[in-house]
């Protein structure tokens, strides 16, 4: 597994770039762009039903996966897409 030299890992299951757009909201300082790996929840039964990969810009929030059943394989394509979006 290649070392990222544009991403670095953030807090919950995020990935941020590190020459990105930094703005504040909330009282919260984030960097844009960054990749985030969301859960599903089935309302019906109240159970975790897979996850999700997200890529949030300036502008922009766009889902590249869902439904993915484990947070590993959520992980490894989370993992696939910053490696191959790694030029700064």
């Amino acid at each position: 597994m290649k070392k990222l030299k544009c991403w670095k890992k953030g807090e919950h299951n995020s990935f941020h770039r590190t020459d990105g757009v930094k703005i504040k909201s909330y009282g919260r300082e984030t960097t844009y762009p960054f990749v985030q790996i969301g859960t599903f929840y089935d309302s019906k039964v109240g159970k975790l039903d897979g996850f999700m990969v997200n890529v949030h810009t300036t502008h922009t929030s766009e889902t590249l996966k869902e439904r993915i059943p484990t947070k590993a394989k959520a992980l490894a394509f989370a993992r696939k897409y910053l490696e191959e979006h790694d030029s700064c």
